[in-house]
């Protein structure tokens, strides 16, 4: 394949890529859009529904307890808004992650077909300069390959961090839940 059919070639396979990173982003930014959109429908419903309960309260104790379950029916639905909005941003990093991983390798196996191709011109006497080469495309693709891995352990370590840290507030929303309806029935 001669230089211009190289470069055509990788200006096509650029743009495929291209196309590919904004079809993802564009999915995220409609999964958004759409959660935002639920969110804020149902905040408006569930907080006209809690104003009519408000309004028909009979006593002190019954506002107490309507204050009770809105709080926690507000805490429940901004810990399930946060989760959604992570699953979407967690999704969509492990697409562009995939994405990277497959442009990285594609250029590696492009450039080492590249200097395949020029050590084949490279006149007798130079083998040395030929294996120095060969030994610095060898490293650099170990590198990448390291780098990509360590990169995939630190966003693994984020999900769990994450999601750990999601069920304990998960956790001390039910705790808070307990201690609120025992201290409204005790008053």
């Amino acid at each position: 394949m001669n230089m211009p059919e190289q470069f055509k070639e990788m200006s096509k396979e650029n743009v495929e890529a291209t196309m590919r990173f904004a079809q993802i982003y564009m999915s995220s930014a409609e999964k958004l859009l759409k959660l935002q959109l639920d969110a804020a429908k149902t905040a408006l419903f569930d907080q006209a529904e809690h104003t009519k309960a408000f309004m028909d309260a009979k006593d002190a104790e019954q506002l107490v307890t309507l204050r009770t379950k809105h709080a926690e029916s507000n805490i429940a639905t901004a810990l399930d808004y946060s989760s959604s909005v992570y699953d979407i941003a967690s999704e969509t990093q492990k697409a562009v992650s995939a994405l990277l991983e497959q442009q990285l390798t594609s250029i590696n196996k492009a450039a080492t077909q590249r200097m395949e191709g020029a050590v084949k011109g490279v006149p007798m006497g130079n083998e040395m300069a030929v294996a120095a080469l060969k030994n610095t495309m060898a490293a650099t693709a170990a590198a990448v390959d390291s780098m990509t891995k360590a990169a995939k352990q630190v966003a693994e370590f984020a999900d769990v961090s994450v999601r750990a840290a999601s069920a304990a507030a998960e956790q001390a929303k039910k705790k808070v839940t307990k201690s609120t309806t025992s201290a409204s029935k005790k008053s």
